[in-house]
């Protein structure tokens, strides 16, 4: 079974390393992958999204999600799993590369922060956002194998580990958010008291001292 799946990769890289595709499809996979790199764009969203408008939760289970699969992704499964890029097992891929890749393959660090980012806030919200940030994750992962720099397996392995820290990424958001916006209130409150509260305190105030004369 793993063989065969493993020849249906080859295969499949093998057939995009030998299609001439359009000059314009290799720039748009170049931008994506650029925007998906280090999760520029969800990095950029979730702080967008936090200051700017309603979802502050979601925003935050995006961060969050991200910053999670930062360690799991990178630091842990990648160590790991010691498995080597389609261009350095398949040496003539080598030459159709147009990205810098390092690193070992699995999973792709790429698809597992761009799905877990995105995964968090879909779960963490109903905007319709949700669905673009989605998309997003899968155009990311998959002009990864065009670029030749990953299996096919390294991208749904990672939008699975991505979907699994989004969805627990979002549950800790808000489960916390729930925990700490009320005790922010009342710390707000208690240092910024509403005007009529404030008047009433200092008339009780001065009637105290009239009563004490």
């Amino acid at each position: 079974m793993i063989d065969a799946i493993l020849a249906w990769e080859i295969s499949l890289l093998e057939w995009i390393g030998r299609i001439s595709f359009p000059a314009w499809l290799d720039v748009l996979a170049y931008i994506i992958t650029f925007l998906g790199g280090f999760g520029l764009i969800f990095l950029a969203c979730g702080i967008f999204f936090f200051f700017f408008t309603k979802y502050k939760v979601a925003a935050l289970a995006m961060l969050l999600g991200f910053g999670m699969t930062i360690f799991l992704s990178d630091l842990v499964f990648k160590q790991f799993f010691d498995r080597v890029r389609p261009f350095e097992a398949i040496e003539w891929l080598y030459y159709y590369v147009t990205v810098p890749a390092t690193g070992n393959s699995f999973p792709s660090g790429h698809a597992t922060r761009s799905m877990a980012a995105a995964s968090a806030f879909f779960f963490a919200t109903k905007s319709k956002w949700r669905w673009a940030f989605i998309g997003m994750s899968g155009l990311i992962g998959i002009s990864r194998v065009y670029q030749l720099v990953h299996y096919p397996t390294d991208i749904l392995i990672g939008w699975l580990l991505g979907i699994m820290v989004g969805a627990l990424a979002a549950f800790l958001t808000k489960k916390g958010w729930m925990w700490l916006e009320p005790r922010y209130r009342n710390w707000r409150a208690r240092k910024n008291p509403p005007a009529e509260i404030t008047v009433a305190a200092e008339t009780t105030e001065a009637q105290a001292e009239l009563m004490e004369v």
